[in-house]
């Protein structure tokens, strides 16, 4: 817009100057004029016309009838001039030449000049004048290209017309003297520029190589509306009252994008529709994106970030559910919390992002996971369909403790580090119950109190019964078995 106000200017100076010098009183014309001078001798006899090679004179003039002038030809040292006058003696036609070049004037029933024509060292130039003898039109040609001007009644520029420097140029001005619209044409492109009455550029209109472009000024002559559309890219551009970028849309390649900018000219926020799915970000005034909001094809997602451009908050959803994440200021996910088809998860990570806690609430029941650096559970409550549990698992992923209740009753296990259950205590309906187990997981003893009895037994590795010991209401009983299962003995006087 800079060099294109620089062309305005430039071009209105040179439309200043006069298109026409006239040679309207001065001039120089020679003219052959055919005559015969006549000689007579010494006796008063005449003799024979002889030619003459040429006649001078300072003027001619042709008069009519009544002397009047009709026509005069003169000449001095600056020129010759030829004057053309009609019935009435006002003169109509005056041609003229000098040192500097040719002159030709036409003039009306009242001798105002109505048309000129002159032909100069550095240029023709031709200029029509109407009634009042004001200039109206005028066409010039110099070395460097034609230009045409239109005036007004009061003799104001107010049409401008050339083709000069490689380029051609239109100007419109008003009946202030002051430019209002101009369309150029170069060999980089062709602009149009739209005034106010200040001289203020309001409209930029711009056909560039590159591309095309419209500008929109304000009444300070500051851009506020750019406008462009090049190859890449198309872009509209609105600019606050200190020519700073405020709002802009571009087309790009990926999409479309809308940009909100702060008095800084950083980016605030950015509006994208790109092939996967729109998103909208949030920045902060150093231009780092603090808030992101995205729609792809798997789903919409937002993700806060700090100062640092590390993700803090992390919010999902796919057709599976949905998920919200937290991480520290290491970026390191520390809470997750999902949403899925089967229920909801949670999970909290240590510093090394690490799973250390996860709450489940499944379709079977919730679940409560205790996980240590290892990644392994160590510590494990549920409560299902049939009842609560609790698991403790040692650092090889072994449950060693299992509590649980369930419709019957409670029971509470605890393992060796083999995985073997070792020891079962249960409550049951009808009554309470322990068993020891061997290392390979076989029920060696077992402590009964039911409800008509109160037993002991105790089992050999084969699984057979070796000594029973019991408390009914009638009595205790005590009974040793071999290892075919035979009582080998009971004390004396039992059943």
């Amino acid at each position: 817009m800079e060099r294109l106000e620089a062309a305005l200017v430039s071009e209105r100076r040179r439309s200043s100057r006069l298109l026409v010098a006239l040679f309207l009183t001065a001039g120089a014309c020679v003219f052959a004029i055919p005559l015969v001078r006549y000689e007579a001798n010494a006796q008063g006899t005449a003799t024979a016309p002889t030619p003459s090679n040429e006649i001078r004179a300072k003027s001619f003039i042709v008069v009519n009838d009544k002397g009047e002038t009709l026509a005069s030809l003169g000449g001095s040292e600056d020129g010759a001039e030829l004057r053309l006058r009609d019935m009435d003696g006002k003169p109509r036609v005056v041609l003229g030449t000098e040192k500097d070049g040719v002159g030709l004037s036409f003039s009306d029933e009242n001798g105002k000049d109505r048309v000129a024509l002159v032909a100069l060292k550095n240029g023709s130039e031709l200029r029509l004048f109407d009634e009042n003898a004001k200039p109206r039109i005028g066409l010039g040609a110099d070395k460097d290209g034609p230009a045409m001007n239109f005036s007004d009644e009061n003799g104001k520029l107010r049409v401008r017309l050339d083709s000069r420097n490689g380029g051609q140029g239109l100007c419109l001005s008003d009946e202030n003297d002051n430019l209002r619209a101009s369309l150029f044409a170069r060999g980089n492109g062709t602009s149009l520029a739209l005034h106010d009455e200040n001289d203020k550029t309001g409209v930029g209109l711009f056909a560039l190589k590159d591309g095309s472009s419209l500008n929109l000024q304000d009444e300070n002559g500051k851009d506020r509306i750019r406008l462009d559309a090049f190859k890449d890219k198309s872009s509209l551009k609105l600019l606050d009252e200190n020519g700073k970028h405020r709002i802009g849309l571009d087309t790009l390649k990926d999409g479309p994008l809308l940009s909100l900018l702060d008095e800084n000219d950083k980016v605030r926020v950015g509006l994208h529709a790109f092939k996967d799915g729109p998103s909208l970000s949030l920045q902060d005034e150093n231009g780092k994106d603090r808030a992101v909001l995205s729609a792809i094809k798997d789903g919409p997602g937002l993700h806060l970030k700090d100062e640092n451009d590390r993700m803090r908050v992390g919010l999902f959803v796919n057709k599976d559910g949905a998920a919200l994440g937290l991480s520290d200021e290491n970026g390191t996910p520390r809470a997750q919390l999902f949403a899925f088809k089967d229920g909801l998860g949670l999970r909290l990570a240590d510093e090394n992002g690490r799973t250390r806690a996860q709450l489940n609430a499944l379709k079977d029941g919730p679940e409560l996971s205790l996980l240590d650096e290892s990644k392994v559970i160590r510590v494990s409550l549920n409560v299902l369909k049939d009842g609560p549990g609790l698991h403790l698992s040692d650092e090889n992923d072994r449950i060693r403790v299992g509590l649980f209740t369930v419709k019957d009753g409670a029971g509470l296990g605890l393992s060796d580090e083999n995985g073997k259950d070792r020891v079962g205590l249960f409550a049951l309906k009808d009554g309470p119950r322990l068993k020891f187990h061997d290392e390979n997981g076989k029920s060696r003893v077992e402590l009964v109190a039911l409800k008509d009895l109160s037993a002991l037994g105790l089992v050999d590795e084969n699984g057979k019964a070796r000594v029973g010991l019991g408390a009914r209401k009638d009595g205790p009983v005590l009974s040793i078995f071999d290892e075919d299962g035979t009582v080998i003995w009971k004390p004396p006087g039992t059943r």
